[in-house]
């Protein structure tokens, strides 16, 4: 025979005297009681701070959008980029369209055109280099 200790939920003990398997278990479960309140102590100290709580300190957070300068800097290239396209001649134009903003392949347009691949790529880097020197 084996004796246990019981703290009641209103705080009295008591002391019992149980057969040795049953003292084990209880201690056993004490043990384990005991760890897994530690453990919430544990989680309770090392818990995050809410972002909420977080933005009251001052801390920022990085966002995802673009800050006015860079909005207004791609609107520039964009801009520019646009005004170079509008000044090439209609038919260079609609290649650097039906490439780029269509999605129509390089090989699809020489078979419409009836042209080869390597001819529509030349076109093409021709039509770049252009573009290039007009954005520099």
């Amino acid at each position: 025979m084996a004796t246990i200790n019981y703290t009641f939920a209103d705080g009295k003990i008591r002391t019992f005297e149980v057969d040795e398997h049953t003292a084990l278990a209880y201690e056993q479960i004490e043990d384990e009681t005991r760890r897994e309140e530690e453990r919430a102590r544990w989680r309770t100290r090392m818990k995050l701070n809410s972002l909420e709580e977080m933005s009251d300190f001052g801390v920022q957070f990085a966002s995802d959008e673009p800050t006015p300068e860079e909005a207004l800097i791609e609107n520039e290239e964009n801009h520019r980029l646009h005004n170079a396209i509008a000044a090439l001649p209609e038919n260079q134009r609609n290649l650097v369209n039906t490439v780029f903003y269509c999605g129509v392949s390089l090989v699809e347009i020489a078979r419409i055109e009836g042209t080869t691949y390597q001819a529509i790529q030349n076109r093409l880097a021709k039509i770049l280099k252009k573009l290039k020197k007009f954005l520099i």
